[in-house]
């Protein structure tokens, strides 16, 4: 399994500034059919496109109509971005050895392009972009900003643009007040602590805060946690009371506090009461299971891109409420 985070975005068209039809899907078409120089068939129902970008390394474009042998609903548009990077400075080092060789071997350098990519999930009918991407990777503003150049440039439509926007909630940390929750960790900054005496309880000696009182101290980290490997507590009771508790606090304080733990099924998260941008844990799987199940192969391109799909597909279906609740709230 590879774990990933799920990045949730909006999208709006703009004419003169102001939000109109939603052509998302059209101003795709109109892009590979005006730029067919520049258009490849990749076969199996896939299309590739590059964005020439001199100072960035150019950025890919493929968009894939069909998962494993089936075509994505109509509602949907999915896309594998890629930038391009530099050969000379990857490199690929062997686990056990330690050893390292280039990424692609030099014969066939001039042949290939090294590049890292991201996946993007289109809902054409909710206006809703969601993306996983790796370090390095592209992502979906960057899309966005090489397609706006398209539209500017190409289609001599300075007055049109699309617009990303992140989507913000400080509600994501009530998840942790459902049942089957685990409280792992709470801190918070302590800010214009009045003088270095207020930490004479917290395991200094007199000789150590008197070191301190030399240094310019305004505010101080608390981190609360119970032993290692161990939860502050799976009582979603507690937990429940804990959060409202946290949450009538204002200003600074209440923005420094972050929780950390696990709802449900997911991974452990870190939250905070201030607004962020709203994104999920994911898994892809990465191995595919032989005849012998203690057997496994590492999936190739075709393999884990439909995975990627079908992950991300699933992810949103299950979470496309709350996405929708946390933009109405906006």
């Amino acid at each position: 399994m590879a774990q990933k985070i799920l990045h949730c975005y909006t999208y709006d068209i703009m004419v003169n500034n102001k939000k109109c039809e939603n052509r998302f899907k059209e101003m795709i078409e109109l892009l590979f059919n005006t730029k067919q120089d520049k258009v490849s068939n990749l076969g199996n129902n896939k299309l590739g496109f590059k964005f020439d970008n001199q100072k960035e390394g150019y950025l890919s474009v493929e968009w894939i109509k069909m998962i494993k042998e089936e075509y994505i609903p109509d509602k949907y548009m999915f896309f594998r971005i890629g930038r391009q990077r530099d050969i000379d400075g990857a490199i690929k080092r062997e686990k056990q050895t330690f050893k390292s060789k280039e990424v692609i071997d030099k014969e066939v350098q001039n042949k290939y392009e090294l590049e890292i990519c991201t996946y993007l999930l289109v809902d054409l009918d909710k206006s809703i972009i969601i993306e996983v991407y790796g370090k390095q990777a592209p992502s979906a503003k960057d899309f966005i900003k090489e397609f706006n150049k398209f539209i500017e440039l190409d289609l001599k439509q300075s007055n049109m643009d699309i617009r990303l926007n992140n989507i913000f909630t400080d509600k994501l940390i009530d998840n942790y007040k459902t049942c089957g929750s685990t409280l792992d960790q709470l801190s918070y900054t302590y800010y214009n602590l009045p003088g270095i005496e207020a930490l004479k309880n917290m395991g200094l000696t007199r000789e150590q805060l008197a070191s301190l009182k030399e240094l310019d101290i305004c505010e101080v980290e608390i981190k609360i946690k119970n032993k290692p490997r161990t939860p502050l507590t799976k009582d979603s009771i507690k937990i429940k009371k804990v959060l409202d508790a946290m949450k009538t606090t204002s200003g600074k304080l209440r923005d420094s506090i972050r929780v950390k733990g696990k709802s449900g099924n997911s991974k452990s998260k870190e939250y905070r009461f201030a607004s962020t941008p709203l994104t999920y844990n994911i898994e892809i799987q990465t191995y595919v299971k032989l005849d012998d199940e203690s057997e496994k192969r590492k999936m190739s391109l075709d393999e884990f891109t439909n995975q990627a799909y079908l992950e991300m597909e699933s992810a949103y279906d299950s979470k496309k409420d709350d996405i929708r609740r946390f933009i109405l709230d906006v």
